[in-house]
């Protein structure tokens, strides 16, 4: 289901030409107050309009044709703006460290151990003059360690851990800036998400003040046992893989899209359940029939407390015939027909309805 690359790995090249395939780069930074974002920039994001749905079919699209953009930003724990842009491949660009999309640039270097990621945004905002323009910066030490050998089915490669972000984005009278730890990395696979017998996919990232924690929970498809894998990352990026993890989920909640969750979580550390890590998980900032994402915070008898983000994701569920107009409504397609609706759904919380109704107008 999953196997963990270097951090200083790049993605197979057939990566981009598998069809149905993926490849998108992660990275959250959130401050102590719920001033976060998740930045996701992506060829073959699986969420995308029909891209599953083709692949189920057989003809699936190649990565390197649906590459997309996506920002979420939160403010004091509430989704203050949304954006997930796709774009035509002929205005993008992927080397090995250096991605454009259309006029929005990301640069990675790594010098001595460390990387830093350099991202400049600049994003037309649907049936709006205004646009989201700024810039975020990310700095810390590369990962280090490896778990064997990496299958090119599904590469997980954390990247940057237990480092600091900062952002500075503004659109129209929206302006966003704070400083905070952050997270980046990587999934890459040369089959379809929805074909790595994933029934349910838990992953998480908690910032304590001495180190990280990024843990899966991956449930699979057959009366199998589940996947448990956590890395212990230290401010240095020194990794410790724990042995045996255990994962409970408790208090069950359905949400009103269908999704079943929980609103407690805890991860024993130990064989002994000393330093169990229990995690609230009552902070629901999005939500949808196939994907959901938690501000959650954290607390530990050895670690002390953490903050951090935790997502679920039902592959199987993905780009389903039904759901496609509701995605439809969240996906602003440069260049293409999109959703009537898309206003409603994207850019600045404030000053939706009136994109929308300006929209209707034109």
């Amino acid at each position: 289901m999953i196997s963990i690359c270097e951090s200083t790995s790049l993605p197979s090249p057939q990566t981009y030409q598998s069809p149905g395939g993926f490849i998108w780069w992660y990275l959250d930074i959130r401050d102590p107050h719920g001033n976060g974002i998740v930045l996701i920039w992506a060829f073959g994001l699986p969420f995308l309009p029909n891209y599953a749905s083709q692949a189920r079919q057989g003809n699936g699209p190649k990565p390197i044709e649906r590459p997309s953009l996506n920002l979420s930003v939160y403010k004091q724990g509430k989704l203050d703006f949304y954006l997930l842009q796709e774009y035509d491949p002929t205005d993008c660009d992927s080397t090995e460290h250096h991605w454009r999309f259309k006029e929005s640039l990301i640069l990675f270097e790594q010098v001595s151990g460390c990387g830093q990621l350099k991202i400049e945004l600049n994003c037309p905002i649907p049936n709006s003059s205004e646009t989201l323009t700024g810039h975020i910066q990310f700095d810390g030490p590369l990962r280090k360690g490896t778990f064997g050998r990496s299958d090119p089915t599904h590469q997980w490669t954390p990247i940057m851990v237990a480092a600091e972000g900062s952002v500075h984005l503004k659109c129209g009278k929206s302006t966003y800036e704070f400083s905070g730890r952050g997270y980046h990395d990587r999934n890459a696979g040369t089959h379809p998400l929805h074909e790595l017998d994933i029934d349910t996919w838990w992953w998480g990232r908690l910032a304590f003040e001495e180190s990280e924690l990024i843990f899966y929970a991956l449930f699979p498809k057959k009366q199998d046992s589940p996947l448990f894998l956590a890395l212990e990352v230290d401010q240095e990026g020194n990794t410790h893989k724990l042995q045996q993890p255990t994962i409970r989920f408790t208090e069950h909640r359905r949400s009103l899209y269908g999704m079943r969750w929980s609103q407690h979580l805890e991860i024993s550390l130990t064989e002994n359940d000393t330093g169990t890590i229990h995690i609230d998980l009552n902070h629901k900032i999005e939500d949808g029939p196939f994907y959901q994402r938690f501000m959650c915070e954290a607390r530990c008898d050895t670690h002390g407390t953490a903050y951090g983000y935790v997502e679920q994701i039902l592959p199987d569920k993905v780009d389903l015939d039904w759901m496609r107009p509701l995605v439809k409504m969240r996906v602003h397609q440069l260049g293409k027909d999109n959703s009537m609706w898309l206003p409603l759904f994207t850019g600045p919380r404030r000053e939706r309805l009136k994109r929308l109704f300006q929209g209707s107008r034109e």
